[in-house]
Parts: C-alpha cells; sequence; structure tokens
C-alpha cells in the first residue's frame, strides 16, 4: 500500500510540472507571436512610408549629380528649401500656397530620400544644386525662393549668388545666422542621440507614428514643449484645445508622414548641423519676407531680427503661435496669407541706389592702401589697375553693376586673375572705398581689394 500510495504522490507531482511547463510556454509562444507581428508591422510601415516618400517624385541627372524633386502647382516657380528631417515630400505642407496660383518645386537637399550627400555639400553647394535644376529643367524666368527652418541658409545664399534669377525671398522659422541644436538643446541630447542613431532612429520613428495615432493630444504637447518656450501648463492647455480641430490633427499627421522614416532623412541632416554651426549670411539684394515666432525654441527669434538689422530690403511678420511648429494652428493661416501677399506684390526697383553710387566711382581714381595701386572704374564700364612701378602688371577690364554689386572681370591677356569674376559689395564712406567679398575665387584679387581704398 505505501508503494501505491508513494507513486501516486510522483503522478501528481507529474502532473503538476507538466501544466507549469505548458503555461510558461503559452506565454513564450505568445510573447514570440506578438514580437513577430511587430516586426511584421514595422516592416511594412517602413516599406509604405518609403513608398509614399517617393511617390510623384522625379529624378534628374546632372554635372553635381542626381537631383529629386517634386513639383505642385502651375503659375510663377517658388523654389522650396525644405525642413531639416523632411525632403521633397515637405511639398505636402505648402499646397495652399499652389493652390493660390504658384508652382512649387521642391528639391531634396544632399543626403536626404533619394539625393546622394556628397563631399563639401554645404550652402553654397546647395545653391549651386538649385541653379543646376533650374537649368535641367529649362527654367530661364525668374523664381521666388522659400526657406523653412534648416532649409534657410541655403535659400538665403541662392538669393545672394544668384540674385539676377531670383525676385524674391522668403524665410519661415528659417535659421538665418550660426546655429548649434545641440547645445540649444541639451534637455532633449538623449531624444536627438536616439533620432540620429542608425540602430534606433526607425523603431523611434515608428513608435512615434503609431502612438501619435493613439495618444494625439499627448503627442502634440510633447511636439510643443520641444518647439515653443512655453511652460508644462500652457502647453498642455494649447495641446487640448489644437486636438479639438480635425485639420489641426491632420496636419500633425502630414508632419509625421514628412518626416519619416527618419534613416532616410539622417544623413541630410547631419550634413545641415555641420555647417549650420559656421553660417553667417551673405548681403541679399533682392525683396524677403521673414516670418518667425517670438517663442521659438529651436531656431530663436534673435535669428529674424539680426537678418532684419541686416538687410534694408526686408520686411519681419513676427508672431507667438505655436513657435517652430508654425505649421498649424490659426497663425499657419496668417503665414499663408502674408506669403502669397509678398509673392504678388512687384519687383522692388533698386536701379536709382546704383546709380546714386555709380557716379561716386566713376568720378574718382582710387588708391589701395595694401601696394599703392590704381583703380579707375569709367562710365562704359570698364575698369584699370595700374601698379607702381611695375609696367607689366597694369590690368584692364570690365565691370558690371548688379544689385548694387561690382563684378570685375579682367581680359585674357591680364595675368592678374584672367577669365576669374569676382563678385564684391561696396561702400563710400568719408573719401573711402570699401569692398567686401562676395564671391571670388581669385585669391590674390580678394586679398588685394579688401585692404582697402582711399580716394587720390
Amino acid at each position: 500500500m505505501a508503494k501505491r500510495k508513494y507513486n501516486s504522490k510522483r503522478k501528481k507531482s507529474r502532473k503538476h510540472t507538466s501544466n507549469k511547463t505548458k503555461i510558461i510556454r503559452s506565454i513564450f509562444l505568445f510573447i514570440l507571436l506578438i514580437l513577430i507581428l511587430t516586426f511584421l508591422s514595422f516592416k511594412s510601415w517602413k516599406s509604405k512610408q518609403e513608398a509614399l516618400a517617393q511617390s510623384d517624385s522625379q529624378i534628374v541627372f546632372t554635372s553635381m549629380g542626381a537631383i529629386e524633386y517634386k513639383s505642385i502647382g502651375s503659375g510663377p516657380i517658388i523654389i522650396l528649401s525644405h525642413m531639416g528631417g523632411t525632403g521633397s515630400d515637405n511639398i505636402e505642407l505648402f499646397r495652399g500656397i499652389a493652390e493660390a496660383g504658384y508652382q512649387i518645386i521642391c528639391p531634396s537637399r544632399p543626403g536626404y530620400l533619394q539625393t546622394p550627400l556628397t563631399e563639401n555639400a554645404d550652402f553654397e553647394y546647395q545653391a549651386d544644386l538649385y541653379a543646376e535644376l533650374l537649368n535641367q529643367l529649362n527654367i530661364s524666368e525668374k523664381v521666388f525662393i522659400m526657406g523653412v527652418s534648416a532649409g534657410g541658409p541655403s535659400a538665403i545664399e541662392f538669393a545672394s549668388k544668384y540674385s539676377s534669377r531670383c525676385n524674391g525671398l522668403i524665410l519661415h522659422s528659417a535659421i538665418s545666422k550660426h546655429f548649434s541644436p545641440l547645445e540649444k538643446m541639451k534637455e532633449f541630447s538623449q531624444l536627438i542621440n536616439i533620432m540620429l542613431s542608425p540602430t534606433w532612429q526607425d523603431i523611434f520613428s515608428w513608435a512615434n507614428y503609431k502612438g501619435s495615432k493613439l495618444f494625439v493630444t499627448k503627442f502634440i504637447q510633447e511636439m510643443l514643449e520641444r518647439a515653443t518656450t512655453y511652460d508644462h501648463k500652457i502647453t498642455k492647455e494649447m495641446a487640448v484645445q489644437l486636438a479639438k480641430d480635425e485639420k489641426n490633427k491632420e496636419l500633425f499627421y502630414l508632419f509625421n508622414d514628412f518626416t519619416s522614416p527618419l534613416s532616410t532623412r539622417t544623413d541630410g541632416l547631419q550634413n545641415d548641423i555641420k555647417y549650420a554651426e559656421s553660417f553667417s549670411p551673405k548681403t541679399v539684394d533682392v525683396p524677403v519676407l521673414i516670418t518667425h515666432s517670438r517663442v521659438d525654441k529651436v531656431v530663436d527669434f534673435y535669428h529674424a531680427k539680426a537678418l532684419k538689422n541686416k538687410l534694408t530690403q526686408a520686411e519681419l511678420f513676427e508672431y507667438d503661435g505655436n513657435g517652430h511648429a508654425f505649421w498649424f494652428g490659426k497663425q499657419w493661416e496668417q503665414i499663408k496669407s502674408k506669403t502669397i501677399e509678398f509673392l504678388s506684390e512687384k519687383p522692388k526697383d533698386i536701379t536709382p541706389i546704383i546709380d546714386k553710387h555709380f557716379f561716386h566711382l566713376t568720378a574718382e581714381t582710387w588708391v589701395s592702401k595694401m601696394n599703392g595701386a590704381l583703380l579707375v572704374i569709367t562710365e562704359n564700364g570698364e575698369f584699370t589697375l595700374d601698379f607702381p612701378g611695375i609696367d607689366k602688371d597694369f590690368v584692364k577690364g570690365t565691370i558690371k553693376f548688379e544689385n548694387n554689386k561690382l563684378i570685375f572681370l579682367a581680359e585674357k591677356s591680364s595675368i592678374y586673375c584672367k577669365n576669374m569674376e569676382g563678385k564684391y559689395n561696396f561702400e563710400i564712406k568719408k573719401n573711402e572705398l570699401f569692398l567686401s567679398v562676395v564671391t571670388d575665387n581669385c585669391t590674390s584679387r580678394k586679398e588685394h581689394f579688401t585692404m582697402g581704398w582711399f580716394k587720390l
């Protein structure tokens, strides 16, 4: 009897162990199933987002390499220099402006989507890329250039370097001076590291996308805390109000679409950050509209004020609104209206300014502070440069006036910067001529011309 009793206990123990194993196995299989479904959902989402980003985009092959772009609308042309972390699909945000009677062309900058990142793709290079795209599309008419956030520096460069091809410059919450986001947003440094991490960036992007659909108010609040200088209580109240409007929710979801997946945009974003840290804007001689929030936490309002003070033809529209998230809420409608109003204005005539300075330049002989060389500019667009005591270094050439700038071109026979144009800003103060470089690949001329000149 004792033996049978012992065997009975053993059977019960085995049965209990067997049930426990089944439960553990079931839990393991359930977790595995969840992981598989999650992975499949992630892969499906990523493929869908990549296809969405490429839909309706085109690629042209140029001497500068491949350029991807999207185009919407018809009418006067606007080149859109997109936000950081987006690409040519950023164009969808500005569809309302295109519907007002304009064609918007948005190229993906180097490192974004299908435009490859090349070495030394600084903001001047990006401006050259816009000009090359216009050439490839056989667009000879003047265009507007619109820069948004990190797209500001290359837009400014284009308006400065290609002013003869530019009707005006529009800047929305744009970087317009040196900018270091990692220093400015230290409280979000961990988030930025995840966003730039090759391992986690797309997983973060996917989780953010899915979460925003489920908890839209919470995610709008988190965005406002990164985009504005408001405190937590105010951003919470603002998020509740914004989420009540279906149009605002649609714009928020649209923003998520053209910022994901991050992996196809990170190279371009890091390239922007690299060159933004040392960016300094050149003079722009076309009409300028600047719109910027006073509570922008990402790109400080000082960027807008400093540029407005630097550019005499600039108009500044300032507001509070949603900070760097300017593209939804009531202020977005105001910004669009202000932009369309600016686009419809007739270009301002700056010829009288040039004529006034032209007289003073041609009426004098200017002496170099560096080596005593004599510079004479004639009324018929020619110049001579005479180096005292050195007959062979007598230089002749042509000079053009373009948007209050001087463009020097020495004759082919000259040994001094021949066949090389040099563009300079100029200013006359108290019998002195000051030249500052806009563009010039001739090092000797740059050093010589910027040392200063006095009237003979």
